[in-house]
């Protein structure tokens, strides 16, 4: 396997380990290399499996931390509301 391809197949299955955002593949001055869209430099690179892994459980934590603080600063529940208030507070 070619540099060049080993390349294109990491950025397919691979995303930045810095922001978990897409890596593209570009050619400086004659060589090809991986650089991330938003981060503008190589942090490095985790499969994509692995960052969504990591993204669901970044969701829980902030639950957890969410209910934790309310409990401690004795905040009221949110009002729990049906698919059909929802809708109607938005409009439809």
């Amino acid at each position: 396997m070619s540099n060049f391809e080993f390349l294109y197949k990491t950025q397919q299955d691979c995303v930045c380990a810095g922001c978990y955002g897409q890596v593209t593949l570009v050619t400086v001055k004659g060589e090809q290399m991986l650089t991330c869209q938003k981060c503008g430099d190589y942090r490095g690179v985790v499969t994509r499996a692995y960052a969504q892994r990591r993204q669901s459980e970044s969701v829980m934590e902030l639950r957890n931390v969410m209910n934790t603080l309310g409990q401690v600063l004795q905040l009221p529940e949110p009002k729990k509301q049906t698919t059909a208030e929802i809708l109607a507070d938005l409009g439809f």
